[in-house]
């Protein structure tokens, strides 16, 4: 039990992030929230209803945090207000992890045919992706580098993990050490592309 709880404790303390869950009235400004805490950040490769896919982590991470609109029959109830209004919900970073894991959703439904797919589509990783302007807390934002790990044809390569095991939506990805055996055509195998530009560089 002691070992449990302390492997789950240090679990914990390498892959577990904070994030405030929101919604901000549009008519008095006030804002609800709570916190929420995860262990790896989904990514949708293809919206829900759409033909198009995003074609780099950062497409999908604003994608994760953009807020929604909460209007007609889906007003929230405004404390300040008493009544029902239009309302922003939305996500915003508060503490990343020492390990930040990013999910790719790969599988999706296809209801023309009833059955499950995999997105194949082509998702391009930056060397350094530039995390601050997604933090509340900008004391603790920081640049992350990533590095990428495949497992194709029985070759380990000990850098970022990204495997595809056939589970619904696995394929997390942490940090480690690069290999000298890493090659750009495993990762463009699997849909994934790395982008040598910094994040500086594109802004």
């Amino acid at each position: 039990m002691i070992c449990a709880a302390y492997q789950a404790d240090l679990i914990n303390q390498l892959y577990q992030g904070k994030l405030k869950d929101y919604v901000r009235c549009l008519e008095s400004g006030h804002e609800s929230w709570r916190t929420d805490t995860y262990l790896d950040i989904p990514f949708v490769i293809r919206p829900y209803g759409s033909n198009l896919a995003y074609g780099s982590v950062e497409e999908a991470l604003q994608a994760f945090i953009q807020p929604k609109t909460l209007d007609g029959h889906n007003q929230n109830f405004c404390e300040r207000c008493k009544k029902k209004c239009d309302a922003r919900k939305g996500l915003r970073f508060l503490h990343f992890p020492y390990l930040l894991t990013l999910q790719l959703k790969r599988f999706d439904f296809d209801y023309s045919t009833m059955q499950r797919i995999k997105l194949n589509n082509r998702m391009t990783f930056p060397e350094e992706l530039d995390m601050g302007p997604d933090v509340e807390d900008k004391a603790s934002m920081f640049t992350l580098q990533l590095e990428i790990n495949l497992e194709l044809d029985n070759k380990s390569h000990q850098t970022e993990s990204c495997t595809d095991s056939g589970a619904e939506n696995e394929g997390s990805c942490h940090s480690d050490q690069m290999s000298n055996d890493f090659s750009t055509d495993d990762v463009m195998d699997e849909g994934i592309c790395l982008d040598n530009t910094s994040s500086s560089e594109r802004a």
